[in-house]
């Protein structure tokens, strides 16, 4: 797949979704990059964020994250808090409510809720 944005209304690029608790260092890492694209949170849900790479200052021509970028950054994120109970994957942008199908729909089977899913209040 090309870095390139994708020409549809809705763009759904790779991006990183992880813990809430790791998006500082997320942060960190892409103030280090000398580029003009910049790694930034734009949707949290539960304990979870997803954060798009896109030219700075400009969330609306997000791209996918490269899979080298990607794997730097998790190294780096690593290197200073464990991964071993927080999310931290690249994949599509998962939309609202920031569902991850693989993680939540045993969840949901199993009569949980799923972490990211945004209740509905009854009324």
């Amino acid at each position: 797949m090309s870095n390139d944005q994708k020409k549809t209304k809705w763009n759904f690029p790779q991006c990183i979704v992880c813990s809430r608790d790791l998006e500082d260092l997320v942060e960190d890492f892409s103030n280090r990059l000398a580029s003009k694209y910049e790694i930034s949170g734009v949707d949290w849900c539960g304990s979870r964020v997803v954060m798009l790479y896109h030219l700075k200052d400009d969330t609306e021509k997000a791209i996918d994250i490269p899979e080298d970028l990607f794997e730097r950054c998790k190294t780096f994120v690593s290197r200073r808090r464990s991964l071993k109970k927080r999310l931290f994957i690249r994949r599509e942008d998962p939309g609202l409510g920031i569902i991850i199908p693989e993680i939540d729909n045993p969840v949901r089977e199993a009569g949980g809720i799923p972490d990211g899913v945004i209740q509905l209040s009854k009324g």
